[in-house]
């Protein structure tokens, strides 16, 4: 979720060139989440149903940082020798830092707002025992791991939840595919998507047979019904989410093998990729979010167009590349993680001082609204990874590779 595309440092070997448009990016998927979360309905209050519906096609922008922070991570932390890049302590402990400090920042911001919630709506007793139980999966980053702690405390946290397990898993798949050729990654990739979509087209035909809505199971004072329970298993279980993250991974070995064998970036190929596939990507955005239905098949059957669209802008990306490579979309893009974990905390605190209950708990903001929001949870972003998350990531990256005796080897930043 927050992977920088332009190393900072220099790690083993030579530092690989940046990869800017890549950072850009990762700002409007960011954005993209946002506006699926508050900004629907001053989409909707534009008399397009076009832009409604790119506005409801925002859960997708999950699956885009999954893909890119597979691609990332194999760019920067791929050896000459197809392995893992520097030692597995020193990439959990950069992982880890750069993610955590403005996770659990998030989590402190949400906490009395979360819990005057559980308190209002199950009582002190039940309410402050739901927080408790749901808190300690939430603080270890397990909370995506069962259908009832997915979306307690920070909603958008889960994602960090997915992640973390993919960091702890890439030193593991990055020397499983340390030898294999572009065909084997072609292969791979391929079957991935077959394993990745095989549970929501489970889900969406089970749905038109079975009526799943009829049984409902109870558990730490919440209900969901089986639906429920396989939309948010299917949705969010970081297992089932590994093939994005993996898929990625392949694409960025592929990209550092094209580049081993001497392909210049910036040619034509690259400029077709991304305008291909971001036009391909806003078509089906464009009346894809008027299907519902359709949603878990439709977050992870993307995927692919997503990787295209990476390697697109890695080798360059033609114009629109040029245009995430600017100073600013750079700008945004490093703030674009503060943006993501902190948009639901911050938009709390931004209705409560802006807009009426009834707007509040609708979250149906207008149009102006929106943008206010926008503006506020963007300067605030700022703020918090120039004060917050790159301060503290460095503290804590120096604590917990104390004592190592040879160089820490870093790249990205991390």
């Amino acid at each position: 979720m927050n992977e920088q595309a332009a190393p900072a440092s220099k790690a083993v070997g030579s530092a690989r060139p940046q990869l800017d448009a890549l950072t850009g990016l990762r700002f409007l998927a960011a954005l993209h989440v946002v506006t699926f979360h508050f900004g629907v309905s001053a989409a909707a209050s534009s008399g397009s149903a076009v832009i409604e519906s790119v506005a409801r096609m925002g859960f997708i922008g999950v699956g885009l940082f999954f893909v890119l922070s597979g691609f990332v991570l194999a760019y920067n932390y791929t050896g000459e020798d197809g392995g893992l890049r520097g030692d597995r302590r020193g990439f959990v402990a950069a992982r880890f830092s750069r993610v955590y400090p403005l996770f659990v920042f998030a989590l402190l911001l949400i906490a009395p707002i979360y819990l005057a919630q559980l308190v209002e709506l199950y009582g002190p007793r039940v309410g402050l025992l739901r927080a408790a139980v749901t808190g300690v999966p939430a603080l270890l980053m397990l909370q995506a791991w069962t259908p009832f702690t997915l979306a307690s405390w920070n909603g958008p946290g889960w994602s960090l939840s997915a992640e973390a397990f993919f960091y702890l898993t890439f030193p593991w798949i990055v020397g499983r595919l340390r030898c294999a050729t572009w065909r084997q990654l072609a292969g791979v990739g391929a079957a991935l998507f077959v394993v990745a979509i095989a549970a929501p087209l489970a889900l969406f035909i089970a749905g038109r047979f079975v009526p799943l809505e009829a049984t409902t199971v109870r558990l730490l004072g919440g209900a969901l019904t089986l639906q429920d329970l396989g939309e948010r298993t299917v949705g969010f279980n970081p297992l089932l989410r590994l093939p994005e993250f993996v898929f990625g991974v392949c694409l960025g070995k592929y990209f550092l093998a094209r580049r081993a064998r001497g392909a210049a970036p910036g040619g034509d190929a690259g400029a077709w990729l991304a305008g291909g596939s971001s036009a391909a990507l806003l078509a089906i955005f464009s009346f894809a979010g008027h299907f519902p239905d359709l949603r878990y098949v439709l977050q992870i059957g993307m995927f692919p167009l997503f990787g295209l669209l990476i390697l697109g802008l890695a080798d360059g990306g033609g114009a629109l590349g040029r245009v995430l490579s600017t100073r600013a979309m750079i700008r945004l893009g490093e703030a674009s993680y503060a943006v993501y974990i902190l948009q639901t905390p911050l938009w709390h605190i931004f209705a409560k001082a802006v807009l009426s209950p009834e707007v509040r708990a609708e979250r149906n903001a207008g149009a102006f609204a929106y943008l206010a929001f926008v503006a506020f949870l963007t300067g605030a972003s700022f703020l918090a990874y120039g004060l917050i998350e790159a301060p503290a990531r460095e503290w804590l990256k120096r604590r917990l590779l104390a004592g190592r005796t040879r160089p820490v080897r870093s790249v990205l930043g991390a």
